[in-house]
């Protein structure tokens, strides 16, 4: 006799995720299902055992500001068990749409993967986030393809989004330390929250060239990172640094709080350096980043300018005290 079909619990007809934040736990919109080993496009999407392959399938599914939410299973440790591979860049651009990946939960390499094909030689990056009001969580987003073209692995530039337990890993690959790199880009997002994430890597070395863990541009707007690690490892004093903010990148402010990390994995590398300074943001950045007195970044100097923009509670003035490591 074969089994029923798992079932979601319904109050008046609407799904009820108990495993989800309180905030997602009910909702109005429609349950969409992504195996990215085992799925097929043709499917439904709409039950596990009916699931889409791609999160495309499921995006084009979907139905904008109805909170609905797509459920991404990792089906396996391998890499090619759990990964949605991109040959462009993944455009999420529905608002309110939300993404879920479902796996053990860790917040370093979750087996719920977004990453590009090998052959991929384009600057974007391998997820664009355009859409408002989304919510993505248990996710791997990664590029690292042995090309000297890729940018990134995530830009945002959408409002009001929510990233919780993910893992951003951008110059993934050696040949990936090119000017301007990334790992997170934040280009006129606002008012969009990280908490407890994970950026870049210490498995790859950089310094060739002035890049960084998270990129600002386009007045992005009071952005929070909670209980968030940025790692890298830097065979450079000043150029391969945790932020950069050029001019005109910022508006509003930028918290790093309870406890964000800026670890540079040293000893992984015999080249490996101190770095100089934890940040490059600009005198005229055009708004303030605030560290909380428990987040520390692995640096002899917090900023580059000293320019009054950047703060932490132990300073005195606007230019804010050296952070230890």
């Amino acid at each position: 006799m074969a089994s029923a079909r798992p079932k979601f619990p319904t109050s008046m007809g609407y799904p009820i995720l108990p495993q989800l934040p309180p905030w997602l736990a009910f909702t109005q919109g429609q349950i969409w299902h992504v195996k990215p080993s085992s799925g097929l496009d043709t499917n439904t999407g709409k039950s596990p055992r009916n699931a889409f392959k791609t999160l495309a399938a499921a995006l084009a599914a979907a139905t904008a500001n109805q909170n609905d939410i797509v459920v991404f299973y990792g089906e396996g440790n391998a890499s090619a068990s759990c990964t949605d591979y991109q040959s462009t860049s993944l455009a999420w651009n529905k608002d309110l749409v939300h993404l879920v990946g479902i796996n053990s939960g860790v917040s370093i390499s979750p087996r719920a993967r977004i990453a590009a094909i090998s052959t991929y030689a384009n600057a974007a990056p391998t997820m664009q986030v355009t859409a408002n009001g989304c919510y993505f969580a248990n996710l791997a987003i990664y590029m690292g393809v042995a090309d000297t073209t890729p940018l990134g692995a995530l830009s945002v530039s959408g409002s009001r989004n929510r990233f919780d337990n993910c893992h951003v890993l951008g110059i993934g690959a050696d040949t990936n330390d090119i000017v301007g790199a990334y790992s997170l880009l934040l280009s006129g997002a606002e008012e969009c929250e990280f908490h407890s994430c994970q950026f870049g890597s210490d498995r790859t070395t950089h310094g060739a060239a002035a890049n960084s863990v998270l990129k600002f541009a386009s007045t992005a707007k009071n952005i929070i990172f909670d209980k968030c690690l940025l790692r890298l490892v830097s065979t450079h004093a000043t150029n391969h640094v945790f932020v950069r903010a050029a001019a005109g990148s910022l508006d509003g402010s930028v918290a790093f709080i309870n406890g964000c990390q800026g670890i540079n994995s040293q000893s992984r590398n015999v080249s490996g350096v101190e770095l100089t300074y934890a940040m490059v943001v600009a005198s005229d950045a055009g708004g303030d980043v605030y560290i909380s007195p428990d987040s520390k970044f692995q640096a002899a100097d917090v900023n580059s300018t000293d320019a009054g923009n950047v703060y932490s509670d132990a300073a005195t003035s606007g230019i804010a005290v050296p952070l230890v490591k």
